[in-house]
């Protein structure tokens, strides 16, 4: 029902339309009888579905991603305030989806290593992270963002896989003719 928004039949105002009049059609809350909202948001006054602490998803996602990319002195990471918005407010995907995506342990692991520092904000330091589960979307999305500098993806692939290929080769005694050719250019 909280996913009904429209044009309330009864008094007119663009609302949700949790109620049902008495033809069946959906009424907003003020003209089912609903006296005390509990579709409003907390925060930003918004109708719909709550979330988290009775917060809108759009509050909602503001604050997880906030906490997420916090550098450890309260606020987001200069840096990363680009992604923080896209986060927070682009519309695709839907805001469910990235509150979704932002739930994974892995992606949240990730999104703190970086805003703390642990992980390098560059291309290379997302290569050498070891779980590289969140790392394609998560690269897509800082590129978009203008945080990073676009790249060959074909190549960036071919790069990642040959780090990790020759540091599972470390002892082997063809490793330095494989990292030579590997590595080798004009």
């Amino acid at each position: 029902a909280v996913d009904i928004h429209g044009v309330c039949p009864g008094c007119g105002d663009q609302r949700i339309l949790p109620g049902r009049g008495p033809d069946g059609a959906p009424i907003c809350p003020a003209c089912a009888g609903i006296v005390h909202s509990a579709f409003r948001c907390r925060r930003c006054q918004l109708e719909g579905r709550l979330y988290h602490r009775k917060l809108c998803i759009h509050c909602t996602l503001t604050d997880r991603v906030t906490a997420l990319l916090d550098n450890g002195t309260g606020h987001a990471d200069p840096a990363l305030a680009p992604l923080a918005a896209a986060l927070a407010t682009d519309p695709t995907p839907t805001p469910a989806g990235r509150l979704v995506w932002l739930a994974r342990p892995h992606n949240r692991t990730l999104l703190r290593a970086l805003a703390t520092g642990q992980v390098p904000l560059t291309h290379p330091g997302l290569n050498a992270y070891p779980d590289q589960a969140g790392i394609p979307y998560l690269r897509a999305l800082l590129v978009h963002c203008g945080v990073l500098p676009d790249l060959d993806r074909h190549l960036l692939d071919f790069e990642t896989w040959l780090t990790r290929r020759l540091h599972r080769l470390t002892e082997h005694p063809h490793e330095r003719l494989l990292r030579q050719f590997g590595l080798w250019h004009q």
